[in-house]
């Protein structure tokens, strides 16, 4: 009876290894099968779309990107094949984190991983590993805005004055930038235009070679300009002497540099005709010592000097006026318009005696010599004495005859 139980035993024992041998080879074949099946792979995915994060840090630091604003990478996956087979782009996310960087140029690695629920899947590289930014401080400075003129206006008119509702533009945007910007640019057509206007014009920034730089931000973006646009006319100076000298002294020789001015306004520069100076006053019979004057129109109301910094210079001369006695031969006297049979008697007169009155400046230089003097004898037509007007044959000016009428005695020519 012993006997059969130990038989029992040892069967029994057999059994139970036999099973775990059969398990253990089970799974065994079961492994080489799935190792068959559902072999371990490596794929690669390209393209993939960097996120960007933590953009609000580069704003809470005064930061700015200025590139690249995107990137792409190809993200190798390792995993069991039933598993890629499952996954595609969508489920693989790149990001980079600007959290804790500062400006220049700066390294960011790329972080990649799979979304979803995958057992053996994991991202084994990322190319590039890494992305390239160029980060820039952000600032803002205040610059005054220059206006740019387009075209003329028409003829006859003049552009008087701009003025805007701000003077000043403010500029925030990248350090690197705002370094490059020259100008603050609005501008105005003033084509054929005659009368005041008001434009509201774009502002824009350009840098010293007046290309615009799209990459600051204006405030405000667009100015109001008022442009006064006045009438032109160009009329002769008046000067306005006050001479306290004696009678017998005169100012002469007035000039005045430049001789008109050009005048602007509205409709009052229509009645104007001409602009006188300042008083002169005159009281020693000298001229100014530095040769000329500078003296201040007096304009009318509404009108004013298209050049107002023109400066108008005055010079003269003051002149003793006198009187001389002097003998011109008579052969120096033309008689003029004289008929062909009428002719001048002889007679033992050598000279004609005349007064002068002048500039004392000027008789003083007088050659009685060389002196002409000329009557017009269209009128004598009989022998016998005859009153004619005598003038003077000069360029000399302030030069008058006191005596202007003489008797001179005609014949008939004899055939």
């Amino acid at each position: 009876m012993k006997f059969k139980m130990k038989k029992f035993k040892i069967k029994n024992k057999n059994n139970i290894i036999a099973k775990v041998v059969s398990v253990i080879v089970a799974i065994f074949l079961w492994y080489y099968v799935m190792g068959l099946v559902n072999p371990e792979e490596t794929r690669t995915y390209r393209n993939i779309n960097v996120a960007f994060k933590n953009i609000e840090y580069l704003n809470n630091t005064k930061l700015v990107n200025l590139g690249p604003n995107e990137a792409k990478v190809s993200v190798q996956v390792k995993g069991k094949k039933s598993e890629l087979d499952n996954i595609n782009e969508n489920n693989i996310k790149a990001a980079i984190d600007f959290r804790g960087y500062d400006s220049g140029q700066v390294r960011i690695p790329v972080k990649a991983e799979i979304i979803g629920q995958y057992n053996t899947l994991q991202v084994t590289s990322v190319g590039p590993s890494e992305v390239i930014f160029n980060l820039d401080s952000v600032e803002s400075y205040k610059k005054p805005i220059e206006v740019r003129q387009k075209g003329e206006v028409k003829e006859n008119c003049a552009l008087s004055d701009i003025s805007m509702d701000v003077e000043n533009v403010k500029l925030t945007g990248p350090e690197s930038y705002l370094a490059k910007v020259d100008k603050v640019i609005a501008e105005i057509d003033l084509t054929n235009k005659d009368k005041p206007f008001t434009i509201s014009s774009k502002l824009y920034a350009v840098d010293i070679k007046d290309n615009q730089i799209d990459q600051v931000s204006l405030y405000p973006q667009v100015v109001n300009i008022n442009v006064q646009i006045d009438k032109t006319k160009s009329v002769p100076i008046e000067t306005d002497f006050v001479s306290h000298l004696p009678s017998n002294y005169k100012i002469v020789n007035i000039k005045t540099n430049p001789q008109k001015l050009v005048i602007k306004g509205q409709d009052d520069i229509d009645s104007v005709n001409s602009i006188k100076t300042e008083k002169i006053e005159v009281s020693d019979a000298v001229e100014p010592k530095d040769g000329e004057l500078v003296v201040k129109p007096i304009l009318p109301q509404g009108v004013s000097l298209l050049d107002d910094s023109v400066k108008i210079t005055v010079t003269y001369e003051v002149e003793e006026e006198a009187e001389k006695e002097i003998k011109v031969p008579i052969e120096n006297l033309e008689l003029v318009n004289l008929k062909d049979d009428m002719e001048l008697r002889d007679t033992n007169e050598k000279f004609i005696t005349i007064k002068l009155k002048g500039y004392k400046s000027v008789l003083d230089k007088i050659d009685e010599e060389t002196f002409k003097l000329m009557a017009d004898a269209s009128n004598v037509t009989i022998e016998g004495k005859q009153q004619l007007r005598l003038e003077l044959v000069t360029d000399k000016e302030y030069l008058d005859l006191i005596n202007d009428t003489i008797s001179l005695d005609f014949a008939m020519k004899n055939n």
